[in-house]
């Protein structure tokens, strides 16, 4: 995984030479995962842009609601959302975006990614199924003991150091790692929940962020922010959802 945002890089060109510039930390990736089925993860959404490459992931919550990251809805990028598909080469309907709304209090330049949530709404409601359903929200009260295992899924890259969206769904396997051992070597508030492989090879990163982190069904956290993806003591960063559950629900039918 890239370091953070505040290293600026150039991204891949896209299509007819078309070229992003964004920082690093913006597209978190899966690294060390297996292909996954969507009915594993039937609240996946990839977000993405007016030509349909993917961009960010994200977590259906209700019929028309989804809960990503704040750093992926900074700027007007996101068109589309896509729901019911692991393989993005498959056919697929591309729903345009209504709304998002980014936490007040998300402001990179000045706290980081403290705060790291958005509300998006599609423009019409999913027809649940067994490859389309939401998420469940945790308890306000959740707790989460160091070494519990959780899983993270998205279409991020596979390969460190290539910025790349994988065009199949991808879940890794990955511990939650205790807040001051993360705290050492990231820059994260109480607000977050650190997991990962701290002897290296499971990660999320490039690609993934806005995606879930998943206990038992349940999501706890959101993909941020991390360190070098996939290497020795460098864990990732999640938004802890339990944190915002009243901020959810008061902006749920933005």
């Amino acid at each position: 995984m890239i370091s953070s945002k505040w290293n600026i890089v150039v991204l891949v060109c896209v299509l007819v030479l078309k070229c992003n510039i964004a920082s690093a930390g913006k597209n978190l990736r899966i690294i060390g995962g297996t292909k996954a089925k969507i009915e594993d993860h039937p609240w996946m959404v990839s977000f993405s842009n007016g030509t349909g490459y993917h961009w960010c992931g994200g977590s259906l919550i209700n019929d028309n609601t989804v809960v990503t990251a704040a750093h992926c809805f900074e700027d007007d990028y996101l068109k589309y959302a896509v729901v019911g598909v692991a393989d993005l080469r498959h056919e697929k309907t591309f729903i345009p975006l209504k709304k998002s709304k980014l936490h007040e209090k998300y402001d990179y330049l000045k706290t980081g990614y403290d705060n790291d949530i958005a509300i998006v709404k599609l423009t019409e409601k999913v027809v649940f199924s067994s490859k389309i359903q939401p998420i469940r929200l945790p308890k306000h009260d959740i707790h989460i003991p160091n070494e519990t295992p959780v899983i993270t899924a998205g279409w991020g890259t596979t390969v460190p150091g290539v910025e790349m969206a994988s065009d199949v769904l991808m879940d890794v396997n990955i511990n939650i790692i205790d807040w001051q051992i993360c705290k050492e070597r990231l820059l994260v508030t109480e607000r977050m929940i650190c997991a990962g492989d701290l002897n290296g090879g499971r990660d999320s990163c490039q690609g993934d962020s806005g995606g879930p982190l998943e206990l038992n069904g349940t999501l706890v956290g959101i993909v941020s922010f991390g360190g070098l993806c996939g290497e020795p003591n460098s864990p990732a960063a999640y938004t802890k959802v339990s944190d915002f559950l009243s901020w959810i629900h008061k902006n749920i039918d933005i």
